[in-house]
């Protein structure tokens, strides 16, 4: 692994090194103030000198440049953010700093390298993130979602049955998995949930690898939602994601002394026939399998990068839609699934991408009356999802309201929604097995019209 830094970035930095001492401080009651005067980015204390060292904003935009052009270079784009990466940038240079208080750049760069590609090869190792989540009330086979298992608690009772290899059953070790999983539990406990989602990262910085994690079960589990396609798997989610508390009661009282409560919700997957949901999955092995290929690019990445980004996005909100119970936020949310999806830049984009997906995924054309709750044609209900999307989002139609700008109603927009997702998830399954394909929406959609008729797909699990 290797690091080049741009020798005219690193000169911009050198140039606004600084060194501030006692007289110009007045250290150290107000070390505040003088920050503020001084403008030192970076800034460190030495109180034993009264000194504190750092860089003017010139030299500390040349940090971020550096920074930026490093992460821009591929091998750290996804293995730490760009703050991380300066922040890390700055502690070294002011640690090389401390013994060379005028060096030149050529001199400096292969020690500040060195440094880096140390550091990258301490803190991108892989981890097995158990993540808890809400699922099933009851237990099924454990499967996977692509990259992410999804087993219910009762089948890991050992380090084996998390994959973990080369396990050293050492009293240390066997004490630390001890005191994981009774967190785990009491994190479970706290939504009466029984399933954890593992999801194995790698090249992460640690907080970057936490953060990967929790996105990819949130796009699994997003795709899961569209496939199955059930209302009753509506608030499945992460433990410590945007779920309700079906536990919690709305109270209230009468002026005559009597009172009422209700339960919030009920449990995710309480009105799932188990049974049938077992057989559903097997029979949909091969969806559910494609499906999970695109998963894993958020993870892997790999060819297409903008197509397989534009499917998981638009997983995650929906996923993000199916949590929301404000009604204009769910059709806002599910919107913005469709035009991630569609990869729209504007609100005429956005209806143009949609209809044109309506007419080349679902066989419809924009004249098309739709078969949903209320007879309506293909364009005016794109252009009427379309437009309650920026009503609520840009305030011209209240946010905290049972009513929506349009006529169409919530459950047709989630199962059109759904549909679309799945549909093109399946198809770019196809359209990315071959690498001469072009990486844009409009090459894709095109791909499809010259395809065979749309792929059949499950209309889920009975409720």
């Amino acid at each position: 692994m290797t690091i080049a830094i741009p020798l005219n970035h690193l000169a911009e930095v050198l140039k606004g090194f600084r060194i501030l001492s006692a007289d110009v401080l007045d250290l150290p009651r107000n070390f505040l103030t003088w920050n503020v005067k001084h403008q030192l980015h970076h800034a460190t204390l030495n109180l034993p000198e009264s000194e504190a060292r750092g860089f003017t904003a010139e030299g500390a935009l040349a940090l971020r440049e550096i920074a930026r052009s490093i992460r821009n270079a591929g091998t750290w784009q996804k293995a730490v953010t760009r703050e991380q990466l300066e922040k890390k940038l700055a502690s070294e240079l002011l640690s090389l700093l401390a013994d060379d208080r005028e060096p030149k750049a050529a001199e400096l760069r292969p020690k500040l390298e060195a440094r880096l590609v140390a550091w990258l090869s301490e803190i991108t190792q892989t981890r097995l993130h158990a993540v808890p989540i809400v699922f099933l009330p009851q237990r099924i086979a454990r499967f996977s979602i692509g990259p992410v298992d999804i087993v219910h608690r009762s089948d890991l009772a050992s380090p084996a049955d998390f994959g973990i290899e080369h396990h050293s059953a050492t009293p240390a070790s066997e004490e630390f998995h001890r005191m994981a999983m009774q967190r785990i539990d009491q994190t479970l406990a706290s939504r009466n949930a029984q399933w954890v989602a593992l999801v194995r990262v790698s090249n992460r910085e640690k907080s970057v690898s936490v953060a990967m994690a929790n996105n990819t079960v949130d796009i699994a589990l997003g795709a899961f939602q569209a496939l199955v396609g059930t209302s009753g798997l509506s608030e499945i989610g992460r433990v410590g994601g945007r779920l309700s508390n079906w536990e919690s009661f709305e109270t209230w009282f009468h002026l005559d002394g009597s009172s009422g409560l209700e339960p919030r919700s009920h449990p995710p997957g309480a009105s799932i026939d188990i049974g049938e949901l077992e057989r559903w999955m097997v029979q949909s092995g091969n969806v559910l399998e494609a499906l999970g290929r695109r998963v894993r690019t958020y993870l892997d990445g790999g060819n297409f990068p903008k197509l397989n980004e534009s499917w998981c996005e638009a997983a995650y909100w929906y996923h993000e839609a199916c949590a929301e119970r404000l009604e204009t936020m769910h059709v806002a949310r599910l919107e913005t699934s469709l035009e991630v999806l569609f990869r729209a830049e504007n609100g005429s984009g956005s209806t143009r991408r949609i209809l044109e997906g309506f007419e080349v995924l679902l066989g419809l054309d924009s004249s098309k009356n739709i078969g949903t709750t209320r007879p309506i044609t293909v364009k005016k209900l794109v252009e009427e999802l379309v437009q309650t999307r920026s009503q609520v989002l840009h305030g011209t139609w209240p946010t905290l309201t049972t009513d929506l700008p349009g006529h169409v109603s919530t459950d047709d927009l989630s199962r059109i929604a759904r549909r679309l997702l799945v549909l093109f998830g399946l198809k770019l399954d196809r359209y990315t097995q071959t690498p001469s394909h072009t990486d844009d929406v409009a090459s894709f959609l095109s791909w499809v019209r010259e395809q065979t008729p749309t792929d059949p797909v499950s209309p889920g699990v009975s409720v």
